[in-house]
């Protein structure tokens, strides 16, 4: 699990499958406004993300998992080409949150862990600084501004402290 920061690991693996999956379905529910905000008329997020509940909790088939992750994917595609093609004025956070929904599709609980994690961070920096800013950072850059450095770091922050608290909420409920 070497995409997880060591304690949210170290969390996520005393989980079982379920509550692994359940966990990332609240990590991907806690971006999903970045995507509303931008299309509040699509569904398909969210839509996938109940049916990933379900699944989690034995009430849909890995068919309907697969249906749903398939269809949030595309959205999250057709929402980055739509920005791309007709330059709309969004914090680019939306295709991210869009996509953490679909990883909550992903068939292994612990990959979907790792896979929501990863881009709940991407959403939450993005809409922070800009996805021109993040993408130099991830390339780093060294001409990105203290400021930004610092918006940056506090978004990611953040949100890791809201899923390790979120981690440990369902380590604490076992």
């Amino acid at each position: 699990m070497a995409k997880l920061p060591p304690e949210l690991a170290s969390l996520v693996q005393r989980l079982s499958p379920a509550q692994q999956r359940l966990f990332a379905c609240d990590c991907a529910t806690h971006v999903l406004p970045f995507f509303e905000r931008f299309w509040p008329d699509d569904d398909r997020p969210r839509t996938a993300i109940a049916v990933a509940r379900r699944y989690a909790r034995g009430a849909a088939s890995s068919a309907e998992l697969e249906h749903a992750s398939d269809a949030v994917e595309a959205c999250a595609w057709a929402v980055s080409d739509a920005a791309c093609i007709n330059a709309i004025p969004l914090d680019e956070a939306a295709s991210p949150a869009a996509i953490a929904a679909a990883g909550c599709g992903t068939s292994d609980a612990l990959a979907a862990v790792e896979a929501v994690i990863a881009v709940a961070i991407e959403a939450v920096v993005t809409a922070a600084v800009g996805v021109e800013e993040a993408d130099r950072i991830w390339a780093k850059a060294n001409d990105v501004t203290s400021e930004v450095r610092a918006r940056y770091a506090a978004a990611e922050a953040q949100e890791r402290a809201w899923q390790l608290q979120r981690a440990y909420e369902y380590v604490s409920d076992s």
